[in-house]
């Protein structure tokens, strides 16, 4: 998911938090064990097998962007409603699925808002190096369109904005567990042509289906 506003943030994430790591090493997307937490973070019922390994908070707004109960109950909810719903949609869109039992992905939330630090190293929109190599859409004039959202498939991984109690942060959930189990569950494989700019355009129609617009 995208908005096509871009301001650049000042980097203020400490070196000294990634002792052992190399915060600025080009491409590695994975969180380093300093991001990690400590406790991993699972989810429960249809989601039991997906978990959020790194949750980073904003500077300034650790009460709204920290875990919290109601933040994993939000995020837990979200993800039943796809997971129900999935096999539904995709069927009504004359794919063909199998059991969609088994959902497995890991997830990282942290600052995306490049207006509040989202652009800062190591965070989501950092796109000098964590994420140098992840595909960038530019706007008209030329500037690298900011996400709050990415689900990469080599590594069954979601990258996400870190307010789940937000508007905005259920849509973008539900639109990035959507790719995740598309290709999980074989219906990416299935497009004829252009297999991410179709799958994206299931996304946005999965997110209305399910009532989150798109």
């Amino acid at each position: 998911m995208r908005t096509a506003a871009l301001v650049l943030a000042g980097i203020c994430v400490s070196t000294a938090a990634f002792a052992n790591d190399s915060p600025y090493e080009k491409n590695h997307m994975e969180p380093f064990g300093s991001e990690r937490l400590s406790s991993p973070i699972s989810l429960t019922g249809n989601c039991a097998n997906v978990v959020i390994v790194e949750w980073r908070p904003t500077p300034g707004r650790q009460v709204s962007t920290s875990p919290s109960d109601k933040a994993k109950t939000a995020i837990n909810e979200t993800c039943e409603l796809v997971v129900k719903n999935f096999k539904r949609f995709v069927l009504l869109q004359q794919y063909t699925v199998g059991s969609v039992n088994n959902f497995s992905q890991t997830i990282s939330l942290m600052p995306a808002d490049i207006q509040n630090h989202g652009s800062d190293l190591r965070n989501l929109n950092d796109f000098s190096y964590r994420f140098n190599s992840r595909y960038k859409e530019l706007d008209e004039d030329g500037d690298v369109i900011p996400i709050w959202g990415y689900h990469s498939r080599s590594t069954s991984h979601i990258y996400i904005r870190n307010d789940a109690l937000s508007s905005n942060f259920k849509t973008v959930f539900a639109h990035e567990l959507f790719h995740a189990m598309s290709y999980q569950f074989g219906i990416f494989q299935q497009y004829s042509s252009n297999q991410t700019a179709t799958d994206e355009k299931m996304a946005r129609k999965f997110t209305q289906f399910i009532g989150l617009g798109e």
